[in-house]
């Protein structure tokens, strides 16, 4: 709830009169969020990163298949992915390899 209490903090030194660069520097926040705040008639909602669609999505059977074949070069599985046409850089794989090294017991 902090940005709530912001949010209220900024509309009322803004409808006192007080200036948006005033604020900005009193509260120790950026211009363009005091703005926004300052402009907006209810909190603006905060969006969470959620985990949308990934560009490895489509290869991560194959990669998977690729791994329980012993195969764990990163970028090695990134240049066979790519040639089927995976657009991305090889940091998705790196993780995706990192990832399933962890849930094995050795």
């Amino acid at each position: 709830m902090r940005w709530q209490v912001v949010y209220d903090e900024v509309r009322r030194r803004h409808s006192g009169g007080e200036p948006l660069l005033g604020i900005a520097r009193a509260m120790g926040l950026g211009r363009a969020t005091v703005r926004k705040y300052a402009a907006a008639k209810t909190f603006p909602v905060r969006l969470r990163h959620g985990s949308g669609p990934s560009l490895l999505d489509p290869h991560v059977a194959y990669l998977a298949a690729r791994i329980d074949e012993g195969c764990e070069n990163a970028v090695a599985l990134w240049r066979e992915i790519r040639k089927r046409g995976y657009p991305g850089t090889s940091r998705q794989v790196h993780r995706l390899v990192a990832n399933a090294g962890q849930g094995r017991s050795e």
